[in-house]
């Protein structure tokens, strides 16, 4: 019995890891009070997407190496990242404005978070490898946008050019193509380039980074366990595993 249990979660672990894994389907239609389907809004599609970009950078080894964080702050940061987990976990897949909304809410309070966590020079860095990573549709977000005079009629413009790209490529989560940067990249003044260029820093290698927006959330405790104590995911890392879940009703 108890291989069996063991087995079983395994297959629970991999159908959630394939979960996690997957890009964010941003092209899905938010519901209104009226009952009719609108898109979402540059801002929070872009925030949402930037928040998984955020976490995965903020949680690899390298870049907290990069950000030269110390044994509390890596706790602290820790801290942070995991009370998100489940808030945008429960919101992976529902399409109710009111909780969409939230996960645009966490990739503000993550900011807003760091800047607590991080001092002024490793806040500067964290957030020019979020440039790097996120590249131009970042500056569609007022927050970052705003740093660099980027207003709202010419993010609506970038906005465009990414959706538009997108929309012919079918490609909604790589990199843009070099005629669609050279098209953004047009709308931008000098100046405003050149604050870009600076504020991102010196160029960082991500190509070993796993981009997830969120962990899987721990087993409920409250539950009865039947052939076995109580599992934490974390003491279950690298066993197969299996559970096997009772419904009723």
């Amino acid at each position: 019995m108890k291989n069996y249990n063991f087995l079983g979660l395994g297959w629970v672990l991999l159908v959630v890891s394939f979960c996690l894994g997957q890009d964010v389907d941003l092209t899905k239609k938010e519901p209104t009070k009226n009952g009719l389907a609108e898109p979402l809004s540059p801002e929070l599609t872009q925030k949402i997407a930037g928040f998984s970009n955020y976490v995965s950078v903020l949680r690899d080894d390298k870049v907290r190496a990069e950000l030269k964080l110390g044994e509390s702050q890596r706790k602290n940061l820790d801290k942070e990242l995991n009370n998100l987990d489940l808030p945008f976990w429960q919101a992976r897949d529902t399409q109710m404005a009111e909780v969409i909304k939230k996960k645009g809410d966490c990739f503000d309070h993550l900011d807003n978070a760091l800047a607590k966590v991080l001092t002024v020079t490793q806040k500067r860095r964290s957030d020019g490898l979020f440039l790097q990573v996120h590249g131009w549709p970042s500056l569609v977000i007022p927050k970052i946008g705003d740093r660099f005079g980027v207003k709202p009629e010419l993010r609506g413009k970038i906005h465009s050019l990414i959706e538009a790209e997108r929309s012919a490529t079918g490609k909604k989560e790589v990199p843009l193509s070099h005629d669609c940067q050279t098209r953004i990249k047009n709308l931008l003044s000098l100046n405003q380039l050149r604050m870009i260029e600076k504020a991102s820093g010196a160029s960082f290698d991500f190509s070993t980074i796993v981009f997830r927006a969120c962990l899987v959330p721990e087993f409920g405790q409250k539950e009865e366990w039947v052939n076995s104590k109580p599992l934490g995911l974390k003491e279950q890392k690298g066993k197969v595993v299996v559970v096997h879940f009772w419904t009723f009703g």
